[in-house]
Order: structure tokens, then C-alpha cells, then sequence
């Protein structure tokens, strides 16, 4: 995992390592040649600079790029420096580094990539003025663009933008910041690299989950196993109006290719009988129905979770006033993890979320931003502006792990935050939601509980994805294309 940190902790982070006697100058230099090894610099390199510290950055970069014989030119905003900036700026002056000014007629056409020294991560707001100006210069010129720290215009702690540089490569510096993951970093941000700086680091509970920390979960298995020792788990959903959802869940196997032993299908008995087409290696449990909807009966619900390891809830569920019965009961009655994914949220969202605290069970919900703004009561515009809190804050609130969905998943048991930068946006279709769940509840059959095990599953996930959009395009991709390919990303995972 890596560590993720906000603006003001980064700035912490910085100051404390200049208190600590690493100068402002060697702090430049030390980014300058991080990003210089980051990427290769093939003559010409035009560098665009503001007035902050980040375009001190691209001086010192200019220079480390003139000592080592590779072309440079320096474009200016304006003639604004930093006190730092002054100094560096000199210096390139003094090697006959040539600068001009960003003009109407200015043309990146010869020059080999732009680097984009115009803001770094304090930015916050619109684009303005000269500084949008030179940005579409800057995208519109179609060539290669290094950003230093996060590309210019993107709010580095959620992601956000009206209009900013669209960066071929981003060079973090020191660590990643939660903006290059967020919203629309994805659209801005082609790829991405770290470069470690030796700064102290005050805050760790940000972190990025990465394949090999899948691998470590995901383990080796024996020969000398069967079935129960990788779980048993139950997929409580349906009705007559979405039969689809748990259709997928037996159709795509999203939990037995994730791992677990045996997958239960719990239906209402009216569409029971229409699944058994689809299910070969999951089973059938029809559940007593009302109006083409689970009916809560405690004898049906203790065989559901009979011998089970973990519980899906609320795939393809509907609406009815059966359900808030049904979850009050699991709650208070079965001991097992429980994931609320869709209409389960939904339920949950206009009972007492008392009953969430005081559950025997660990629960983990996985919405998406409508959602939990629905069961959060934080409006959608709030969530969006500083989505880790609010999540961090409503899962230590009910003792919960929450796991938000968006272009890169945000998981938090109340203590801890795990990001997870995977998936595409041939995701964005009716189902995908039902296969995470899946994986997640398969996973649980033989993991623990914890924000490790729900990282995993969304990591497994958004590899599968990817995979599956490789295979098809981000048009045409369905849901079952991103199940089918589970196996290839596991193997890929654990090769």
C-alpha cells in the first residue's frame, strides 16, 4: 500500500521537514530531479510556468535539463515569481536557458513535450484569465504533458475541476495526493508515478491498495481442502419486477469465481423456478413470497443462513414492508457479515440506523454517491466535495465499513481509508454493481470481515473490468463480460 495524503497534511509534512533543516532549494531540486527521472526527455522540452512554487520546480528542472544537454525553453505566464522562483529563474538566465512570454501566437509545435509548471497542490477553484489561456494552449497543442504534482486546475483533495491540463504523466511528488484519484483525475490524468522525496509523513491512514496487497489475501490453497473450508454464503435478493440482479449473481458466479465454497441463491419462489435454467454450481433456496417479494419468516430465514460464512442482501430486492423486518431481524439475530448493496441501502436508509450500532455483525454497505447521500442525509453536493470524510465519519458513526462507489472506490472502517484505482468506463452499465457485490460477499466466505477483504473485492473488480474492456470497448462492455473475466484477473493477481 502507499500512502495518500491531503493538501493540508502534505503542507504539514513539508513544513516539518524544512523545520528539520532540508532547505526550500534543495526541496525544489530534489522534486526537479524526481521528475526529470521520471520521464524521457528527448530535446525540445518547453516548460510552462506560473508564479508559485511549482514553477520554481520547472526552473530547477530547466537547469537539470540543460546540464544535461536536452533543449529547453521556458514559457511565462507573466513575469511573477516566487522569492525561491526569482533565484531559479536567474540561474537559467545565467545558462542561457530562453524564455518568452505566453502569447496569442505562441506554438508548441516543435517541441518534443510540454512540462506543466503552472500550479501545484495548494490550487483551489477556477482557471482564470491568463492562466485558462495558457492551459488550452497547452491541451490544445496535442503533445505529450508532464505535470508536476497534479495536473493544473485539479483540486488535490477531491478531484475536481471546471477545466484543467490534461497530463500524459503526472509526477507526485513525495506521495500521492487523494486528488489524483478522485472524480475527474481519471480524465486528466493519463498516468501517474510517485517520486519519493524523504519527507516524514505524519499521516498514514490514507492509503492506496495495490495488486500485491490482493495477492497477500488472496493466499495459496492446499491440496488437502474442500468446499467448507472456503464458506458458504447466502445472495438474498430478487423479486418478480428485477429478477436480472441475482440472475447475474448465478449466471456470472461473481462469488464462486471470487473464492467461496458455496453460493446460495435466496429468491422469492415465484421467480425461483425461472433461475434454475441459469444456476448450475450455485443452489436454489425459494423464499416465501408476497406480491413477487421475499416474505420475512423466521424458519426460512435460519435455513437461508444455515452453515453460511457471509450474506448478500438487497440485489434486484425492490420495495416492500417486508424488508425492514427482515433486516431488523438479521441484524439482531445472525452473527455473520452482512453486505446492504442496492435496495438493501435503500431499506436501511428510512428504518433507525440505531439498529447498525447495535448489530451482532459486522456490516458493510456498498452505495453509490445517491445513495449515500439517501442513507447519510449529506446532500450529494457535499459528499462530492470531500467524499473520504464523509465516508470516514458515517462509518465510525454506526461501526460500519463503508464502500463507496465512483471512478475510484473509497473504503473506510471509521479509522482507516483504502483507495482503489481500478475500473472503466465501460463499468458504467446496469449489473456491475451486482458483480462487486458478489465478489464481495464470495471473498468474505473465506476472509475476514475487514477493510482489507472489501478492498480486495473492489480491486478484483475494476481489474476484471479492465481486462473485459480490453476484450470488448467501453461501449458495448455489459455487465457479465467483467464476470467472466474474474479468473483472468485473479490469475493475473496471484501469478
Amino acid at each position: 500500500m502507499e500512502i495518500v495524503l491531503s493538501r493540508k497534511n502534505m503542507n504539514k509534512c513539508e513544513n516539518l521537514a524544512l523545520q528539520n533543516g532540508v532547505s526550500l532549494e534543495k526541496s525544489i531540486r530534489d522534486s526537479a530531479k524526481g521528475v526529470f527521472d521520471a520521464y524521457a526527455f528527448k530535446s525540445r522540452v518547453a516548460i510552462v510556468c506560473g508564479s508559485s512554487n511549482n514553477a520554481a520546480i520547472g526552473y530547477a528542472l530547466a537547469s537539470l535539463l540543460k546540464d544535461n544537454k536536452i533543449g529547453v525553453t521556458i514559457f511565462l505566464i507573466e513575469e511573477k515569481f516566487s522569492k525561491i522562483g526569482k533565484i531559479l529563474f536567474d540561474e537559467c538566465i545565467e545558462k542561457k536557458i530562453p524564455f518568452h512570454l505566453i502569447e496569442k501566437g505562441t506554438n508548441f509545435g516543435s517541441y518534443s513535450c510540454i512540462v506543466d509548471a503552472i500550479y501545484g497542490i495548494n490550487f483551489n477553484g477556477d482557471l482564470k484569465d491568463l492562466d485558462l489561456k495558457a492551459v488550452n494552449k497547452i491541451n490544445m497543442s496535442k503533445k505529450k504533458v508532464i505535470s508536476i504534482d497534479i495536473p493544473s486546475g485539479l483540486n488535490a483533495d477531491n478531484g475536481i475541476c471546471s477545466n484543467a491540463v490534461h497530463s500524459y504523466l503526472t509526477v507526485a511528488l513525495s506521495t500521492y495526493k487523494i486528488g489524483h484519484f478522485l472524480h475527474d483525475a481519471k480524465d486528466y490524468i493519463d498516468h501517474l508515478v510517485c517520486a519519493p522525496l524523504g519527507y516524514p509523513i505524519l499521516d498514514d491512514s490514507i492509503k492506496l491498495y495495490e495488486e500485491k496487497d490482493v495477492k497477500k489475501l488472496l493466499g495459496k490453497r492446499s491440496n488437502n481442502s474442500n468446499k467448507g473450508d472456503f464458506g458458504y454464503v447466502s445472495i438474498m435478493g430478487g423479486s418478480v419486477e428485477y429478477s436480472g440482479s441475482v440472475k447475474l449473481a448465478s449466471m456470472g458466479l461473481s462469488a464462486l469465481l471470487s473464492g467461496c465454497g458455496v453460493s446460495r441463491i435466496c429468491v422469492p419462489e415465484p421467480i425461483a423456478i425461472g433461475l434454475i435454467p441459469y444456476v448450475l454450481e450455485s443452489t436454489i433456496f425459494p423464499m416465501p413470497s408476497k406480491d413477487g417479494k421475499i416474505r420475512f419468516d423466521k424458519e426460512y430465514m435460519l435455513g437461508a443462513l444455515d452453515k453460511t460464512k457471509a450474506l448478500l442482501v438487497g440485489i434486484g430486492w425492490g420495495k416492500s414492508p417486508e424488508y425492514s423486518k427482515i433486516i431488523k431481524w438479521l441484524l439482531r439475530n445472525y452473527n455473520k457479515p452482512i453486505i446492504f448493496d442496492a435496495d438493501g441501502i435503500n431499506t436501511l436508509a428510512n428504518m433507525d440506523l440505531k439498529e447498525l450500532s447495535n448489530a451482532q455483525n459486522k456490516i458493510i454497505i456498498t452505495p453509490h454517491v445517491k445513495e449515500f447521500s439517501k442513507i447519510s442525509k449529506i446532500r450529494e453536493k457535499d459528499i462530492l466535495n470531500d467524499p473520504i470524510k464523509k465516508v470516514k465519519d458515517f462509518a465510525k458513526k454506526y461501526n460500519i465499513i463503508v464502500l463507496l462507489k465512483g471512478p475510484t472506490t473509497i473504503i473506510s472502517d471509521g479509522e482507516n481509508v483504502l483507495l482503489v484505482n481500478k475500473g472503466v468506463p465501460g463499468m458504467a452499465t446496469a449489473g456491475s454493481g451486482d458483480i462487486l457485490a458478489g465478489i464481495l460477499v464470495g471473498l468474505l466466505g473465506y476472509n475476514k470481515p475487514d477493510i482489507n477483504t472489501v478492498a480486495a473485492g473492489a480491486f478484483i473488480n475494476g481489474y476484471a473490468g479492465e481486462i473485459a474492456q480490453g476484450k470488448f470497448n467501453s461501449i458495448s462492455m455489459i455487465a457479465r463480460n467483467t464476470a467472466k473475466c474474474i479468473p483472468d484477473a485473479i490469475t493475473k493477481i496471484t501469478k
